[in-house]
């Protein structure tokens, strides 16, 4: 399922391409933004999602349905579903948690659209280790924040 899940994350990011229509940017800007509007997430922004993406996510959990699988099996891929993504998203690095890899995605949009044990970025060419790896990933093209046109909540300010 996580590998369905990161193929889902990355359809709904902009696909940067002019050969078909970009269907990505419209699923970002009207579905997935909601959640990129977390630019330093925490553990409740993994399940901060427009009611679309939520279904599209949780439906990972039907794998086993199509397998036959007895419904408490089921009922366990949508438990691990909510609380994966609350670990991943928690700001920490330690084992079954959030890591770094996650964060970068966060913090820069077009990358990393997976997690480090599914190792699908690397296979489609979007992981990146820091901020300067985004050009080697799009080249010229505008990417990471500066083609992000999500407004994110602003750093507190104080009084």
């Amino acid at each position: 399922s996580a590998a369905l899940i990161a193929v889902v994350h990355r359809l709904m990011h902009p696909w940067k391409t002019t050969a078909i229509p970009d269907i990505g940017r419209l699923l970002y800007k009207h579905v997935h933004a909601q959640h990129h509007k977390s630019y330093n997430p925490t553990a409740f922004s993994g399940t901060n999602m427009h009611p679309l993406e939520s279904t599209l996510y949780y439906s990972a959990a039907l794998i086993a349905v199509v397998f036959g699988c007895h419904p408490a099996i089921v009922l366990g891929c949508i438990i691990d579903c909510g609380v994966g993504a609350w670990l991943g998203h928690d700001g920490f690095q330690w084992p079954g948690s959030g890591d770094y890899f996650h964060m970068l995605h966060h913090a820069h949009f077009d990358c990393n659209y997976g997690a480090m044990h599914v190792p699908i970025d690397k296979w489609l060419g979007t992981f990146i280790s820091c901020k300067e790896d985004l050009r080697k990933v799009w080249g010229d093209k505008v990417a990471g924040e500066e083609a992000n046109e999500t407004p994110v909540h602003p750093p507190g300010k104080s009084d």
